[in-house]
């Protein structure tokens, strides 16, 4: 798994590079920052609603189909239950790397548009922590650091708000689970806004 994992961020800089020599549209980029709520799924119901930050960078193939490098952070703090006591720490922080398609309306220097809709799905690599959880019972140790695989799909709305600058809407769903791991895989949402730019000459 985790040399297919390899294979696709290389893959995806390989066509990131590609489109930036030789792609009509070379010149229209667009890079995006943001923030907003984590909403953790299945598999994470210990945890209550949190942050999440966001950073991309996207490039077209087309006026439609387009790459985008996602990095995201989730930060969730655990539910307190009265079957623990007193409970401090056990945050969870999941941080990611998704490479994505998207596909629909995408707002680029030659595409006169003004509100934009696209899809977004691919697959990257999801690095959760959790700091320990005190309680009343004791200290309940978390491991760190644990590299996992996952899915990555969504939904952003852009609109233009000048020349180089727009604002943007997104909600997603990320499903993750650890490489030649038995367990079940956990879901987490997120639903956020932020700032695009569109670097086109």
């Amino acid at each position: 798994m985790i040399k297919n994992m390899k294979k696709i961020i290389i893959l995806s800089i390989i066509l990131l590079i590609s489109n930036f020599c030789f792609s009509q549209y070379k010149d229209n980029f667009i890079l995006s920052g943001g923030f907003g709520f984590a909403l953790p799924g299945s598999g994470l119901n210990s945890y209550k609603t949190g942050i999440n930050l966001n950073a991309d960078f996207q490039t077209p193939f087309s006026n439609t189909v387009g790459l985008r490098i996602d990095l995201q952070y989730h930060s969730v703090p655990i539910e307190e239950k009265e079957v623990y006591g007193y409970i401090e720490g056990g945050r969870l922080n999941l941080f990611s790397f998704c490479p994505n398609l998207t596909i629909g309306s995408i707002i680029y220097k030659d595409i006169n548009v003004s509100l934009a809709l696209y899809g977004i799905g691919g697959l990257g690599f999801f690095i959760p922590s959790t700091s320990d959880v005190k309680t009343s019972l004791g200290t309940i140790r978390e491991k760190t650091a644990d590299i996992n695989w996952g899915i990555n799909i969504g939904v952003r709305g852009v609109s233009k708000l000048k020349n180089k600058l727009g604002f943007f809407n997104e909600f997603g769903i990320k499903y993750y689970n650890k490489i030649g791991g038995s367990e079940s895989g956990k879901y987490i949402e997120h639903l956020n806004i932020g700032i695009c730019y569109f670097l086109n000459k």
